[in-house]
């Protein structure tokens, strides 16, 4: 079967070393058929802490040190291949770590007509892991505003929130709906079924699309095209 090869050749150079320098090459043999984006930062990351390893140590020129190379290898080969990541302690200063990042496909441009919209309860997402624009966009995400309404309502300049949106959308954490109209027509289509079939789907559905009075009381005060009934 034919196989690929990622490597990243490193060369160390000093006078204590034959011939003046020190020549390594970490690989990854993979089928020939994967797709290597994700795995060449490993090669990267993992050649440069051997090559600190080297620097500070000798860790690859001594012959001592040097006998520990493959279990380390094998250990980090494993955890990668099982769960994705791999944290390895090499001595009581250095640890290894690594982790393979998903590579997703480049998100659609955003318009500033386009509505977000979350695919997840945002009430989960921790604020202060994202950057200070989407921190300040995040509230006005409601599946209602529109890009360039969630700007004026956040006071952010438009073109931020349009690239803040679209690095929400890279990690799938909102998707984009067409503005709702009240002039356009609109109509199921045949996966409607599924809310009818799914007790677990109307339970998802009622929750996502209610809201508290204050929210309803913000929307009335808000769009003047809204009017409630009570029975």
């Amino acid at each position: 079967m034919e196989k690929k090869l990622i490597g990243c050749p490193v060369c160390i150079e000093h006078k204590k070393y034959s011939r003046n320098a020190l020549l390594f090459n970490l690989g990854l043999v993979c089928d020939a058929r994967t797709k290597t984006c994700a795995l060449e930062p490993i090669v990267k990351k993992l050649s440069v802490y051997l090559t600190t390893l080297e620097l500070e140590s000798g860790f690859i020129s001594n012959e001592e040190s040097k006998q520990k190379l493959l279990p380390i290898l094998s250990t980090l080969l494993e955890e990668l291949n099982v769960t994705g990541a791999c944290t390895l302690p090499i001595d009581d200063s250095n640890t290894i770590h690594l982790k393979l990042i998903e590579q997703r496909k480049d998100p659609l441009v955003v318009q500033e007509y386009d509505v977000p919209v979350f695919t997840k309860n945002k009430d989960h997402f921790i604020k202060s892991q994202w950057d200070l624009t989407t921190q300040q966009i995040l509230p006005f995400v409601d599946g209602y505003r529109h890009i360039q309404k969630i700007s004026a309502e956040a006071d952010v300049e438009l073109n931020l929130v349009r690239i803040a949106v679209q690095n929400l959308l890279y990690y799938e954490v909102v998707t984009l709906v067409s503005i709702f109209q009240y002039s356009n027509v609109y109509c199921t289509t045949p996966k409607v079924q599924n809310l009818i079939d799914k007790k677990c789907l109307q339970d998802e559905c009622i929750h996502y699309v209610r809201m508290s009075y204050k929210e309803l009381d913000e929307r009335l005060e808000n769009d003047p095209n809204i009017v409630v009934c009570w029975k």
